[in-house]
């Protein structure tokens, strides 16, 4: 967005358009990621200082309230690779975070090099435009290899338009939380304007306000202050759905716990088929509370997990005849049937065992996951049905056959 650096806006005019724009889009912060270590060899590069100072006093005229930051677009090129120490690096807003990019054509070996190297000489490697890399955009295992060895993940705001060539990637990025940062990547008022918003309006109806928020707000304030970011959480490989929380994957936990305790002291797990036959007033006591539960770890610690059925019991206990069998506990095994009638004053209790709350978290996880393939493939089948009516028989067949495979992919996994 400065003027003059590089391929950005030509004039200070315009560079304010620009800001006019973000600052209605809602925007109150902006790092000049201008580009630095170009092949291109910018002449301007050596005047950022000196720009950018003249810039924020512009600015802070017109709009007090919004805060300009320094940093760059690093690039590093292969023969970059063996010797990252040595090149000019810009951080944003001076904290551990350093935006780089690469040559479109780059590999994942290469790109994994830079991003260890640049964590060995301590910063935090924000790798930009990542769908835009041939070798790398469609490998999603790698993306995540990445993001777990502690890179950040950013997408072009652009690339989330339906006629860009990279939307399908960055939707199947956004599928697997693999996106932690959305920029605009603006350069001037008429091939690429700043407008987050549309975009951040697309991802929230898409994919719901918690992401929105996460990639929009959140992690760049993050970044802004040099702050960690918060990990996701994972099951088998895949993102949790928005239904499987950190309290399900507790339970689970506790619950498998409990199961492997009873199996190592009975010499296996029990083989018990429990049947209700109480009557209407019964109490089945449900999981209410869950207090302290810290979010913003990258491991669960459920510090106050109750099981709350103390309001409940006194008042649906009901005295039961001695002789009445029909409101009795029935506990069906294999081998025997037992019947006990319940003593006076004795309230029936029922818990649910560690199995039943084991099959019930799965079932919501389940759902879930149903829910997810269903919306998956009906925009599958919308493209499908765009790919079929296209005329150039090469380029509809090639479409057909890419969302055939996704769709595959999909129903596989």
């Amino acid at each position: 967005m400065l003027p003059g650096i590089d391929d950005g806006p030509v004039s200070f005019e315009e560079a304010l358009e620009m800001v006019k724009v973000s600052y209605d889009n809602g925007i109150r912060h902006i790092a000049m990621t201008s580009h630095l270590n170009h092949p291109l060899d910018f002449s301007g590069e050596v005047d950022y200082d000196g720009v950018l100072c003249d810039f924020k006093k512009l600015v802070d005229e017109k709009y007090p309230d919004l805060n300009i930051y320094k940093g760059a677009e690093v690039y590093i090129s292969r023969s970059m690779l063996s010797e990252i120490d040595k090149i000019n690096i810009r951080t944003i807003n001076d904290t551990k975070y350093v935006l780089v990019e690469f040559a479109r054509d780059i590999r994942f070996s290469e790109m994994d090099m830079a991003a260890h190297e640049l964590k060995i000489l301590g910063y935090i490697p924000v790798i930009a435009h990542v769908e835009q890399y041939h070798d790398v955009r469609e490998k999603y295992d790698e993306i995540r290899q990445l993001k777990d060895d502690g890179a950040v993940i950013q997408c072009n705001s652009g690339d989330f338009k339906k006629n860009s060539r990279y939307s399908r990637c960055v939707g199947e990025l956004l599928k697997r939380n693999l996106v932690d940062i959305v920029a605009s990547d603006c350069h001037n008022m008429d091939e690429r304007p700043p407008d987050l918003m549309k975009t951040y309006e697309i991802v929230k109806r898409k994919y719901g306000i918690e992401t929105a928020e996460r990639i929009f707000i959140e992690n760049p304030e993050r970044i802004i202050k040099g702050e960690k970011l918060p990990i996701l959480l994972w099951v088998n490989g895949e993102s949790l759905s928005k239904g499987f929380s950190k309290v399900k994957i507790a339970v689970i936990a506790v619950v498998g716990i409990c199961i492997v305790a009873i199996s190592l002291v009975n010499g296996g797990v029990p083989a018990i088929d429990i049947e209700i036959a109480a009557g209407e007033d019964s109490v089945e006591p449900d999981v209410t509370k869950v207090d302290n539960l810290d979010t913003s770890s990258s491991y669960v610690e459920i510090i106050d997990t109750e099981i709350i059925d103390e309001d409940n019991s006194a008042d649906s206990s009901e005295e039961v005849d001695g002789n009445n069998s029909e409101e009795a506990l029935e506990v069906n095994s294999p081998e025997e049937s037992v019947e006990a009638p319940v003593e006076a004053n004795n309230p029936v209790e029922v818990e649910k065992s560690h199995e039943e709350l084991l099959v019930e978290s799965y079932v919501l996880y389940l759902e879930d996951l149903e829910i997810e393939y269903i919306e998956t493939c009906e925009g599958y089948y919308s493209m499908l049905k765009a790919a079929i009516d296209l005329e150039d028989e090469t380029v509809r067949d090639e479409k057909v056959e890419d969302i055939l495979d996704e769709l595959g992919r999909v129903e596989s996994r």
